[in-house]
């Protein structure tokens, strides 16, 4: 009896999360419409009208910078709807299958209240040349290319422990990043 009581719920749980707005914490902390949010690593994104990002990272030539002040005003199950409070600019974030994660899973990588600079100024000069411009450099480190472009699409980079890296500049144009001894050694477009 009480298995079927645990799997009924399990199924109510998971059922409700697809149905509503999906949670998105921080240290039990609710990051939607909260105070004290920042984009965790930079993002590139895409400034047609409405401007968006996606779940898939395409690299596009705009830059919202590591460490800025944003607001989650809401997420859906597909969208999430993110405010510069800096330039009052709202950006559409689209979910999207190649994530290979939850919704609200991949959110967390790109937005929470603690932002890392400490952590960018110990990295070397290269990296944090590359940070600024956000772009890959050669010479960079992995995390620094992280911090820079973000994390490459699961559903074809499914480990960052990988020597070649692919990002998606737009729907057919995409980029490899290739590391040696855990430096980029190539980038090719």
């Amino acid at each position: 009896m009480k298995f079927v009581i645990s799997f009924v719920l399990v199924i109510l749980v998971g059922l409700a999360g697809c149905a509503g707005p999906q949670a998105l914490e921080s240290r039990g902390k609710s990051l939607i419409n909260a105070d004290g949010v920042v984009t965790l690593l930079n993002l590139h994104p895409d400034m047609t009208s409405p401007p968006r990002f996606s779940a898939v990272n395409w690299i596009r030539p705009a830059l919202l910078p590591m460490c800025t002040s944003v607001t989650i005003l809401e997420v859906t199950k597909k969208v999430a709807k993110i405010k510069n409070n800096e330039t009052g600019v709202v950006y559409n974030y689209f979910y999207h299958k190649a994530a290979a994660e939850p919704f609200s899973d991949h959110l967390k990588r790109y937005f929470g209240t603690e932002c890392k600079s400490d952590r960018v100024a110990k990295l070397s000069k290269i990296d944090r040349q590359g940070i600024e411009k956000g772009k890959a450099l050669k010479g960079m480190t992995k995390e620094g290319v992280i911090f820079a472009l973000g994390y490459p699409a699961r559903h074809v980079t499914p480990s960052t422990e990988a020597d070649t890296w692919k990002y998606w500049k737009g729907r057919f144009d995409t980029m490899n990043i290739y590391f040696e001894n855990g430096k980029v050694s190539q980038i090719v477009d």
